[in-house]
């Protein structure tokens, strides 16, 4: 049986489109690596994968200039048949390098299939071609990364202009799939024994604003869905976030859906935000945060900075310090800005590359120090356990999507247990199992 290994970088909607493209490939007869289900994954690392596998497909991202580096090295190493799929060939379909190459782009994936069947045969092909409409995922794939997991795109593209980001050269203008099409998918899920889904794209809250629909009817129309599971609400933006301040804080009150956002603020100086075209002022930013804080407090935050944008000068990154040491943000993902080609900002006079690299330490050494769960010492709280982690670890989410991390016996995947908290980490909360529910 012919073998494809598909390695994927960048974010969860990258591993989504992933998990279709084998979906697509097993249902042809083909074997399929780079999930961690098969036997021959236990047994081999993904080097060894690689080197065994008869054809790899390497499913890119282009946010930044290190996600870029790691696959063209990994690419220039690999000696055999290789598909490129994702946001670089999608972003470069004219790229002189592409033509040595198979590609497929992110709307393609029902065609990956044919481009294997070719590309093995020595043809290369390019499915690059962007659709006037999103091809129907009327399925959730077999073959997950987390088989627990079940990672739903809700939208391809965005609405915004951000002068930083290369993304929306290849995830394109926002294309919203059909509200049905989502509800059907979480009820296969849940029919499938799937308890946790997450609702992914490059911002979750432009959704349905090209199809005459919100975000917040999305969310209202998963909360009429009967039955015990966990809706897990991936990033969407600050502007979406203030316009819907009121409303999106109580439907995420829902115990179906984990007490989490993610808003990426990126700066916290207003012309900085002006000049990275962020459609919100950091007022409106903390006005949204403090609502989400006040209408459910236990609630966790996770929001991105981007250090050292060209036009940032030292007393706005200031501001930006003294944002996030006012918020106890439980994940802050922390970027030296890349100047990414064809954007333009990549044109602005670049600030000198020691600034951004201190800034960054300077961001990432403080929120090391922190830890804002500290209270949970002593504490019992019920967990959902969906991973393995290393040295006989389990991995689970408490409500507010808190990692928690115990030695424990495998039969707890899937399930929720009881947990009692012993110690912690800034990044996740530690003990031993208090209690089993069945």
């Amino acid at each position: 049986m012919t073998l494809v290994h598909i390695k994927t970088y960048g974010c969860a909607h990258n591993m989504s489109d992933s998990e279709v493209m084998a979906q697509y490939l097993v249902k042809e007869g083909y074997q399929v690596s780079g999930f961690g289900r098969l036997a021959i994954e236990q047994d081999l690392s993904e080097p060894e994968l690689i080197e065994t596998a008869d054809l790899v497909i390497y499913n890119t991202c282009t946010v930044k200039n290190p996600s870029e580096d790691k696959f063209f090295s990994q690419l220039h190493a690999t000696n055999k048949p290789v598909i490129i799929a994702g946001c670089i060939p999608q972003a470069e379909a004219r790229a002189e390098w592409l033509v040595q190459y198979s590609a497929i782009g992110v709307e393609q994936l029902h065609r990956v299939a044919d481009v294997v069947e070719q590309t093995l045969q020595g043809v290369v092909v390019h499915e690059l071609k962007k659709q006037k409409s999103l091809h129907k995922r009327d399925f959730v794939p077999t073959l997950r990364k987390n088989k627990y997991v079940a990672i739903i795109p809700i939208l391809q593209g965005c609405l915004g202009a951000c002068t930083y980001c290369k993304t929306k050269f290849a995830r394109g203008t926002l294309k919203s799939y059909p509200l049905d099409d989502i509800i059907a998918q979480i009820r296969l899920a849940k029919h499938d024994g799937i308890h946790e889904m997450w609702l992914v794209s490059e911002d979750n809250g432009a959704y349905g604003l090209d199809i005459d629909l919100t975000l917040l009817d999305l969310l209202r129309a998963i909360q009429s869905i009967e039955g015990d599971f966990k809706i897990r609400l991936g990033m969407f933006n600050p502007e979406y976030a203030y316009e819907y301040r009121h409303e999106l804080p109580e439907i995420i009150k829902d115990d179906r859906f984990y007490d989490f956002i993610h808003i990426p603020i990126q700066a916290g100086n207003n012309q900085v935000l002006e000049d990275m075209v962020r459609p919100y002022t950091r007022e409106q930013f903390q006005e949204a945060v403090d609502l989400f804080k006040e209408k459910i407090p236990s609630i966790s935050i996770a929001t991105d900075i981007i250090c050292g944008f060209p036009t940032e000068s030292d007393d706005q990154w200031k501001e930006t310090m003294d944002l996030v040491k006012k918020n106890t943000f439980s994940v802050i993902n922390i970027s030296k800005f890349y100047p990414r080609g064809g954007t333009s900002a990549a044109k602005m006079k670049l600030l000198p590359t020691e600034i951004p690299k201190a800034r960054s330490k300077e961001l990432s050494e403080w929120f090391a120090g922190q830890n804002y769960n500290e209270s949970y010492v002593g504490t019992t709280v019920k967990v959902f356990f969906s991973e393995e982690g290393k040295n006989d670890t389990l991995i689970g989410k408490t409500q507010n999507y808190k990692q928690v991390v115990i030695v424990g016996n495998k039969d707890l995947l899937g399930k929720y247990a009881l947990v009692t908290i012993t110690h912690t980490t800034r990044d996740d909360l530690r003990g031993h199992l208090a209690l089993v529910n069945s």
